[in-house]
């Protein structure tokens, strides 16, 4: 029997059936194939073009990172940015996969992330596993180069297996929720750097010295929408 990939490699969707409405695009996986890096046909950007990003990995049940360390010094986030073509506002899901994970790993959803040689720069929702708690930062293009808008979010944050995460931007405004309850809402507006373009994505860390503890933290299937 052949087994068919269970990710659909970008289709837009009609928002109003019957009317005159835009399509949206869409991307979903729940990474059926063993990659590093993550690539499912070119869908995805890989981290590592844009050093000292490293990159993300399956293994045909999760998404995880390929990060081991961190120098005290260079941010290697474990990353995978899509190459689909997304409008500015969109929305990404993600359902955590949690095996026994431990204090030095977090796992992360991307809006408007671009990822090449120039340039890293998003929005990223941190989920630092330590701490038990979320965080939003923005990566601002040159290489460790990043701010941190919003820390020790708190409210209604799992970590669980199982836990479903979203994140969505619209315009200025970012909103992020777990398991369909609120935790923050975010305006870019007032800030020194407004990001206006890019892609949905996800990223990894691993700040415990071994790379087997990457496998131990990730997402188990992952969302992107227009909106």
């Amino acid at each position: 029997m052949t087994t068919v990939p269970l990710y659909q490699s970008g289709s837009r969707l009609a928002s109003n059936a019957g009317k005159i409405a835009t399509p949206r695009l869409s991307y979903q996986t729940n990474f059926p194939l063993t990659q590093n890096p993550l690539s499912e046909g070119g869908s995805w950007i890989a981290g590592a073009v844009s050093p000292p990003r490293t990159n993300a990995q399956s293994d045909g049940v999760h998404a995880f990172g390929t990060m081991s360390s961190f120098d005290g010094t260079n941010f290697p986030d474990s990353v995978a940015i899509l190459n689909k073509g997304f409008r500015p506002n969109h929305f990404v899901q993600g359902v955590i996969y949690n095996s026994s994970a431990i204090s030095g790993l977090e796992t992360e959803l991307v809006l408007r992330g671009v990822c090449n040689a120039s340039t890293n720069t998003g929005y990223e929702v941190d989920l630092v596993l330590g701490t038990g708690t979320a965080q939003l930062v923005r990566w601002n293009g040159p290489p460790n180069d990043f701010a941190i808008l919003v820390s020790g979010l708190t409210t209604n944050v799992s970590f669980a297996d199982g836990a479903v995460w979203y994140a969505q931007i619209v315009g200025t405004v970012i909103t992020i929720k777990c398991n369909n309850a609120p935790v923050t809402t975010y305006d870019t507006s007032g800030d020194g750097l407004i990001l206006t373009t890019g892609e949905p994505g996800m990223g990894f860390w691993n700040q415990t010295g071994s790379s087997a503890n990457s496998t131990k933290l990730g997402w188990k299937s992952f969302l992107a929408q227009e909106i």
